[in-house]
């Protein structure tokens, strides 16, 4: 979308007005939002060569979920508009045969007869191997009576520890198909919103069409300019910057997110992303907003200058994604 720059003085600032902050906020996050909401409006203020960019917002992210195996979509937890959380289950796929597996790689990894025969076998051939070393001490064996026994005495051992592995395997087993399981569940990776629906129950999961449903995050939204090379010159990943909504006349701080380090050659701008606090997604995402971007160092006065006019922060602003976002309403 091509950027337009406009040159504009809040009205709060013009008219003299002083709109004070809610009563419910306090502490060092009004401070901190209040300081950076003056400087930016000061910047405003003092210099009319500050720079407004137009942009849009979009999700912070947009998922298309789709199914890791083929089979049939057994249900649908979910709707088209509801919120949902990480983790949270949102689709199933058939599970009949492999619960069946399941239950009886269960029974195998508890099993124990295995182990107590060949237990038991081990301890009678220890038993005799014992007696025969007597006898044997005392003339009454022979030597290969003896070899016999503890070759026998030997195998009975490792039957033993054959049939110990074999019940841990029964274990990895159940634990593999318990996977498997897993992977025929849908979860959000996300807190977000449920965009659309691709499947209902019944329908097959193909190769050729593996998606079930599109998650998009909201919160933060995230708003794209393109920026004319000398104002972006200004502009740091981390920085706080002011964005405003025409339409609604909300404005809100948040925080430069990526700024291109190539500048498009044929419009000379610069893409650059913000990240916007969008707590109970009172922004929509796809609506127009602007970007308020302070002149090039040296152009239109001196950062002294520019925070010595320092102004009350307006009503309807935000502050940027972080710890303490549910106080910087300023």
């Amino acid at each position: 979308m091509p950027s337009t720059i406009r040159r504009r003085v809040p009205n709060a600032l013009l008219d003299g007005s002083r709109p004070t902050a809610p009563s419910h906020i306090d502490g060092s996050a009004t401070r901190r939002m209040a300081i950076v909401l003056v400087t930016l409006l000061g910047l405003t203020h003092s210099n009319p060569a500050v720079a407004q960019i137009e942009g849009f917002t979009e999700p912070h992210a947009t998922i298309d979920l789709a199914a890791t195996e083929n089979g049939v979509v057994a249900s649908i937890l979910v709707k088209e508009g509801e919120t949902v959380s990480k983790g949270q289950l949102l689709a199933t796929l058939d599970t009949d045969v492999l619960e069946t597996t399941l239950e009886v790689a269960r029974a195998q990894m508890h099993s124990t007869g295995k182990i107590d025969a060949a237990q038991a076998d081990w301890r009678s051939w220890q038993s005799k191997l014992d007696k025969l070393r007597e006898l044997r001490t005392k003339g009454h064996a022979s030597q290969t009576e003896l070899e016999r026994a503890e070759a026998d005495c030997a195998i009975a051992k490792a039957r033993l520890e054959m049939a110990r592995e074999d019940q841990a395997i029964s274990a990895l087993d159940y634990k593999r198909i318990e996977a498997q399981l897993e992977r025929r569940r849908i979860r959000s990776p996300i807190d977000g919103i449920v965009l659309k629906v691709f499947k209902d129950a019944g329908e097959a999961i193909l190769p050729t069409s593996p998606n079930v449903l599109t998650l998009v995050e909201l919160d933060p939204l995230r708003a794209r300019f393109s920026v004319p090379t000398p104002q972006a010159a200004s502009l740091r990943p981390g920085s706080s910057v002011l964005v405003r909504f025409p339409e609604t006349g909300r404005q809100a701080i948040g925080a430069v997110e990526f700024v291109s380090p190539v500048t498009d050659a044929k419009s000379g701008t610069v893409p650059v992303a913000v990240v916007l606090p969008n707590e109970h997604g009172k922004y929509r995402s796809g609506v127009r907003c602007v970007l308020e971007v302070p002149p090039p160092a040296g152009a239109g006065g001196s950062t002294s200058e520019n925070s010595a006019n320092r102004a009350t922060a307006p009503q309807k602003t935000d502050g940027p994604p972080g710890p303490n976002r549910k106080d910087n309403h300023v």
